[in-house]
């Protein structure tokens, strides 16, 4: 996976009792980091950015969800459907 990913994609969050989709958003992924453990799968610096609002996640999201970019490797973390690679 590049260091710094371009793009445009629908943003799908399931998370337990909280459910909300962004549409058509403009992203950028740098430095992501994913720890696999038995349990705790860890996704660390992945900032997006949607005009100028920046939505920075940290550390914060643990559990099982899946990061998938198309054409690149599929990641557990937040799942991105890739529309365009810019």
């Amino acid at each position: 996976v590049p260091d710094v990913i371009h793009g445009v994609a629908n943003l799908k969050f399931d998370v337990p009792n909280v459910k909300f989709e962004v549409l058509n958003v403009k992203f950028e992924v740098s430095n992501v980091k994913l720890y696999v453990w038995n349990v705790i799968n860890e996704v660390a610096n992945v900032k997006f950015e949607v005009r100028n609002v920046k939505f920075d996640v940290s550390n914060l999201i643990r559990g099982v969800v899946v990061l998938s970019l198309e054409g690149f490797k599929t990641l557990q973390g937040i799942k991105l459907k890739v529309k365009s690679v810019q």
